[in-house]
């Protein structure tokens, strides 16, 4: 190899320590790719808990409102056995109407 050749091969072995004296502050350490897991797992965990929290929560808002809505229909159906106890008694006020209609129509002509 002519001193040339030597002259050229450690230039490009500059360049490339250069090159890697560059890269190399950029790259992580071992230190920091565990404070880094560490950290991913901490939150991951914070997530999760959060996320229990929410389901927990849902689940007690999803109860209550089955609770509200048994209620709700608890009430219904003593309404409808109240309307189907007066039914009989409007159906007897409507055919007393029917009969007193023709009546008041009289009247009401006397009136005008």
């Amino acid at each position: 190899m002519t001193s040339y050749e030597m002259e050229e091969q450690l230039k490009n072995l500059d360049a490339r320590t250069a090159a890697i004296e560059r890269i190399l502050p950029t790259l992580a350490t071992r230190d920091d790719l565990r404070l880094t897991t560490e950290a991913l797992q901490h939150g991951l965990e914070d997530a999760k808990r959060y996320a229990l929290m929410l389901n927990e929560a849902t689940r007690d808002d999803i109860r209550l409102l089955a609770e509200h809505m048994l209620a709700m229909r608890s009430q219904l159906d003593v309404m409808r056995s109240q309307l189907d106890v007066m039914r009989p008694q409007l159906d007897v006020m409507r055919s007393h109407l029917d009969v007193m209609r023709p009546q008041l129509d009289r009247i009401e002509g006397r009136r005008t």
